[in-house]
């Protein structure tokens, strides 16, 4: 029998909570401001968000401050994903507990929110928040009733507002419903109206978010960012082959999958052992896409679908690398992990295929017996997602905490090397603190201070480099921010003769005056 709202509520809530701090807690204490979070501890870029197309960035910031505070976007965005989660499982009427634990874990364990945490803490809350939205307007949407459909549209144009890419779990949960829900469908005129209404609906969220967007910049006199990740060239393929971005969409999907990240562990004999761990989530992997077909087949076996409903389904499962990387396609094979959260929806789809397949599947893990009816012989098979899911949760627990303890040591060693340049400014002869201009020449990333951190060289994510300060500006934050330091800093060429004569630091000469600047060279 299916949850009661209640009990959904409860439960979704309370795994969300529990995946989540086992994967994101060591966040919720820890500064560990590096790269664009660093940049940003104070958030005052709502022109440039406008101008990307986010509109909803700035007003949001007024809605929970402008200072970048991890536990206080931390617990938002736990409140966002467990929303987010209740209303996914709601949506696609997951039936068990033990079914709504694993899209728990799937939307709170996974490489995106990691990135999130680790170096775009700044935006965390908003883009779960875009999830939520993106996830509230499709469960309205079905409701089918007019202010229903309203509603739903217009949250999807305030999840693009947002962020743009979870438009793409709205898509994989339509698709997933669809999918799953055909052999119930009795009639090709009532499916494909209400095909129809969730594409209309997606259609007049664009509509809306455009407008408004139009709007917003007209209000303010903001421009329309043209750069790699900007609005301005959105559906122009002219100088760009379309048959190679959409060869490019289907890849990266296959890529993740693929070529999992994971946690790094022990070596022996040379050999390192986190190997073992990527063929483990790759087979894991490879068996929940077995399973999807599987069930998919035997599904269709047993409901004895029509030609037309079987057609349906080969047509959605070949467009759902596409639904899911959507924004790879319009934005021309731009992407990277913050833009991929739909990709996990592959994994909340086989969770639900298996407890269609094994209606009584899950049950015993909080209830009655763990063995579906009249199908022990086939228990083996239930377990396969599950375990794949848990396994994948797991390797993405150790994964984002290993992340996590790097970024606070790269903190600590840019504390460490900053205060040893800034004593060295400090004792240099005429320097006046606030006064005399500075100026940093090269990149800290590229600095023969720092090491490559032994074993935690191999943890790599998305925004993560060798040190928090990971390109020009961040520097300045970092005394800004952390040391509090009164210093004048400007900028000079770094191509100087002058500079280029000089040694790096810590080298004898690596602080030096040019044309009266005090110059700071950290690398070539």
């Amino acid at each position: 029998m299916r949850n009661s709202k209640k009990q959904l509520f409860t439960v979704s809530i309370v795994f969300t909570f529990l995946f989540y701090i086992l994967a994101n807690g060591y966040r919720f204490f820890h500064s560990m401001h590096a790269g664009d979070s660093l940049y940003m501890v104070y958030q005052n870029d709502g022109g440039w968000e406008i101008a990307l197309g986010r509109f909803v960035q700035p007003f949001l910031v007024l809605l929970r401050g402008a200072i970048t505070a991890p536990f206080l976007i931390s617990v938002l965005s736990l409140l966002w994903i467990g929303l987010s989660v209740y209303f996914v499982a709601d949506f696609l009427e997951v039936k068990h507990n033990f079914s709504v634990a694993l899209i728990a874990a799937v939307m709170s364990c996974n490489i995106t929110i990691l990135a999130l945490n680790a170096t775009f803490i700044s935006y965390l809350d908003f883009y779960v928040l875009a999830l939520f939205f993106s996830v509230f307007g499709v469960w309205l949407i079905k409701k089918g009733k007019p202010a229903s459909l309203i509603l739903g549209s217009l949250s999807l144009s305030i999840s693009l507002g947002i962020y743009q890419s979870y438009i793409c779990v709205s898509i994989a949960l339509v698709l997933i419903h669809f999918l799953t829900k055909m052999p119930e469908m009795p009639t090709f005129k009532s499916t494909f109206t209400r095909a129809v209404r969730y594409l209309l609906s997606f259609l007049a969220a664009g509509i809306v978010y455009y407008a408004a967007w139009r709007t917003i910049q007209a209000v303010f006199g903001i421009w329309t960012a043209d750069s790699y990740n900007g609005m301005a060239s959105i559906g122009d393929y002219s100088e760009v082959g379309m048959g190679s971005i959409l060869a490019s969409t289907y890849r990266n999907v296959l890529h993740h999958f693929i070529y999992p990240d994971t946690f790094i562990t022990n070596s022996f004999r040379g050999i390192t052992m986190g190997l073992l761990w990527e063929q483990l989530v790759r087979l894991c992997n490879i068996a929940v896409f077995l399973m999807i077909l599987f069930s998919l087949i035997k599904i269709n076996l047993v409901g004895k679908t029509n030609l037309w409903q079987k057609t349906a389904q080969l047509l959605i499962i070949v467009l759902f690398p596409f639904g899911i990387n959507f924004v790879c396609f319009a934005s021309k094979g731009m992407e990277h992990p913050l833009m991929i959260y739909a990709f996990y929806f592959v994994y909340i789809l086989a969770v639900k295929l298996t407890e269609d397949f094994f209606p009584d599947s899950g049950s015993g893990v909080f209830g009655k017996s763990p063995l579906p009816t009249n199908r022990k012989d086939k228990n083996l098979l239930w377990m396969i997602v599950p375990a794949a899911v848990l396994v994948l949760s797991w390797s993405n627990i150790v994964f984002s905490n290993q992340v996590y303890l790097k970024g606070e040591l790269q903190e600590n060693a840019a504390q460490s090397i900053m205060t040893r340049i800034v004593y060295r400014i400090e004792t240099m002869e005429d320097y006046i603190p606030g006064v005399t201009p500075v100026a940093f020449a090269g990149n800290f990333e590229s600095s023969p201070c720092l090491s490559d951190m032994g074993p935690f060289e191999e943890i790599e994510v998305y925004g993560m480099g060798r040190t928090v300060m990971t390109y020009p500006g961040t520097d300045h934050a970092f005394l800004a921010y952390v040391l509090n330091l009164n210093i004048n800093l400007t900028q000079v060429n770094s191509q100087d003769e002058a500079i280029l004569q000089m040694p790096v630091y810590p080298a004898q000469g690596s602080i030096a005056f040019v044309d009266g600047t005090l110059v700071v060279k950290v690398s070539e």
